[in-house]
């Protein structure tokens, strides 16, 4: 007999993720999967050079990419626009889906788009807990007005969860869902096939013992503990803790006495959501502009997931179409229906014909968050010590892959929850915390990523996270959870923009940060050294690597220790202290250059006094000969598209803006980044924000922020 301190039946992704947080807490894990492949229906299947998956998959901002994020996943691929169709009466129309496509898409009413622009403005703030227990159709028909909002708000629902059910659905989660979705979904380059590599990969650098081709047959358990599972080939797994990443069904079969235990009231409540999937890979796409479409009266949806991941070998574009169904199913009528919806799309597309794949009846999920649930499944068995469900099925208010990854957390005694607990003495409030703790965290987010509204949307989402916790009283350090939750999600922001960033028209600069909103918004930057919210400086960090800078600021500027970094990051100390070291060496910064804030001041005061009299001579005494101006404008405005080097240059520059826009502008002195800078605004709206750095007592660089979506941040007068 094998002795193991944790089984994991299943090899799909939850069933991986379970295996990988147990080993990484240092327990003998063993995954047992009945098929040849890891992945269920995470899978990917190649054919003729296309890959296909099986079904529609896209990766949402929720806990599933936060957790491969975290777990080191690379996930290569990218994130289609939201620019698409509508179908409504058999024809195709713009959704409006962004500003342009709202207010010139004949699918509403002004009086619709006006309604809809206000949803799309709030939606991101809307509290969603409280319509947990309110169905998606009494939520539509009670707060949207327009009836052709109130069908597009059915749709991105059903898209967003597969499910169509309206009367049955509960609105909070999949509104949740919706909100995750309009930040942009990742489609990952070869399928979900190349995730699930990347798992199975980290679990075996963790340890774990894989075991395919063995089907499970009995969970058995005596006396109300767990004993050992039993394969069919006649082999024995003792093990004190066996998590089943399995349906409910199987697990009901599996356990002996399950009619006994909360399995059969998970088994008897699950509702299977399916779809029909048809992927096509065709060598060109009849209508090149016509990638996405949402089905506004009918339950389909298509997306060329190509236009976002390599999914071809020899470029043909993947379209995926589903047909989400409900009780009724026929397998010949929704082929119909997907292939009418693809001559509408792309017409003539059998002509471009590479492969297809269809699948007319696969299951998207075994249960979803819904009104007849009398309770959420899991994480325990409670009438079996050590025994576990994980799957998205057992879902706590996520949906699909997220209920995957985070159901597979919470299963185990060692899962990341676990491994925080048990403090002693009053729980400190979620408000508290706020208040404690929220101006640390964006400092943190704003040097990670140079961007005060990121930042700040990310210490909220944080806050929200730890508010939604199953047993926020089980955390041991509140302080420690947040700032890993804050980490992560600037590392999963960093590298998901990466390719943006390498597209970016201009000179890159941070946002800037304004005075009364360091005062307002993050006090500790007057305990923390002003160098390290400089302009200058936070350009330094950007040579970093996103790990690279999360150690170097938790440590360097947070001053946590290396055994909390690797908590933190899920790293070892002496790795998180090899990078300190390797980051620490890449940061070449002198603060010593800077004269003191009011000689700066003064300097700053005499450059624009000089700018104004056109006294080239004092201006020539103030700039460094090798001055460098950096204009980030990011194509929206019109700025210099490389830096501008040398004093001669630099000076004649402004005289000529000047003398362009004279009598058209204002100016103002007031902080940026913690040091002296100037706000010019022209008369049309555009302002420019300028920043400094010094050396020898002359400005020696100049960085000036003019991109609009840099500023919408500051409210000045």
């Amino acid at each position: 007999m094998l002795q193991y301190d944790v089984a994991v039946v299943g090899g799909g992704v939850a069933g991986l993720t379970a295996a990988i947080y147990t080993a990484r807490a240092g327990k003998q894990t063993i995954l047992v999967e009945k098929q040849e492949r890891l992945g269920g229906r995470a899978m990917t299947h190649k054919k003729k050079g296309a890959y296909f998956n099986l079904g529609g998959h896209a990766l949402y901002h929720g806990d599933a990419l936060l957790t491969f994020r975290e777990l080191g996943l690379q996930l290569p691929g990218g994130r289609p626009s939201v620019d698409g169709y509508g179908i409504w009466k058999g024809k195709l129309s713009p959704l409006p889906m962004g500003v342009k496509s709202l207010f010139t898409t004949p699918l509403l009413s002004w009086r619709g788009k006006m309604e809809l622009g206000a949803w799309l403005a709030k939606l991101g703030k809307l509290d969603t807990q409280v319509y947990d227990k309110m169905s998606v159709r009494e939520w539509i028909e009670g707060n949207v007005q327009d009836p052709m909002v109130r069908n597009l708000f059915y749709s991105l629902l059903r898209t967003a969860s597969y499910v169509v059910a309206p009367d049955l659905q509960a609105a909070g989660p999949v509104l949740q869902q919706l909100k995750h979705a309009l930040k942009g979904v990742l489609y990952l380059d070869r399928g979900w096939g190349a995730m699930v590599d990347e798992l199975k990969q980290k679990a075996l650098e963790q340890g774990v013992q894989i075991v395919t081709k063995n089907k499970v047959i009995s969970v058995d358990h005596h006396e109300g503990k767990v004993r050992h599972v039993l394969c069919g080939d006649g082999m024995k797994i003792e093990a004190n803790h066996i998590i089943l990443a399995t349906p409910p069904t199987v697990a009901h079969e599996l356990v002996p006495h399950a009619e006994e235990t909360a399995l059969h009231t998970w088994k008897e409540q699950a509702v299977e959501v399916t779809a029909a999937c048809l992927d096509v890979a065709l060598r060109r796409l009849p209508e090149p502009k016509q990638q996405f479409v949402y089905g506004l009266d009918q339950t389909v949806f298509l997306s060329n997931q190509s236009r976002a991941a390599y999914l071809s070998e020899d470029g043909a574009q993947v379209i995926t179409l589903l047909k989400y169904q409900g009780k009724e199913k026929d397998a010949r009528r929704d082929l119909q229906e997907l292939e009418e919806t693809l001559d509408l799309v792309q017409p003539g597309w059998r002509n471009e014909l590479v492969e297809k794949q269809y699948l007319p009846n696969i299951t998207v999920c075994h249960d979803f968050m819904h009104l007849k649930r009398q309770e959420n499944p899991g994480p325990a068995v409670p009438e079996i010590i050590g025994l576990y469900v994980a799957g998205e099925w057992a879902a706590h208010g996520e949906l699909l892959v997220d209920a995957a990854t985070a159901s597979a957390k919470r299963s185990g005694p060692y899962s990341i929850y676990s491994r925080l607990k048990v403090r002693k003495g009053p729980r400190m409030s979620t408000e508290s915390l706020y208040k404690s703790y929220r101006s640390a965290l964006f400092s943190l987010a704003y040097r990670m990523l140079g961007s005060v509204m990121d930042a700040e949307d990310i210490v909220q989402e944080a806050f929200i996270s730890y508010n939604q916790l199953p047993h926020p009283e089980d955390i041991r350090n509140e302080r420690a959870f947040l700032y890993k939750i804050v980490t992560n999600r600037c590392l999963d922001l960093l590298r998901s923009s990466a390719k943006k960033r390498e597209l970016y028209v201009g000179p890159w600069l941070p946002e800037p940060l304004i005075e009364n909103m360091a005062s307002e918004t993050d006090p500790s930057l007057i305990v923390e050294q002003q160098e390290s919210i400089s302009t200058a400086y936070l350009l330094l960090l950007q040579q970093l690597n996103a790990v690279e800078r999360a150690v170097f600021l938790l440590r360097e500027i947070f001053h946590y220790s290396y055994d909390e970094i690797a908590e933190i990051l899920g790293k070892s100390s002496a790795n998180c202290r090899q990078i300190f070291r390797r980051a620490k060496g890449s940061i070449h910064f002198d603060p010593d250059q800077r004269p003191s804030i009011s000689v700066a001041e003064a300097q700053i005061k005499d450059f624009v006094d000089s700018l104004l009299q056109g006294n080239t001579n004092k201006l020539l005494e103030l700039l460094s000969e090798n001055v460098v101006l950096y204009s980030d404008g990011g194509g929206k405005v019109r700025a210099a598209q490389i830096p501008v080097v040398g004093v001669h240059k630099v000076i004649q520059l402004h005289l000529n803006l000047l003398k362009m826009y004279e009598g058209q502008y204002v100016y103002s002195y007031l902080t940026v980044n913690g040091l002296p800078g100037i706000r010019i605004r022209l008369d049309h709206g555009v302002q420019f924000i300028y920043s400094f750095a010094f050396k020898n007592n002359r400005i020696e660089t100049m960085y000036t922020v003019a991109n609009p979506d840099k500023l919408r941040h500051i409210q000045l007068p």
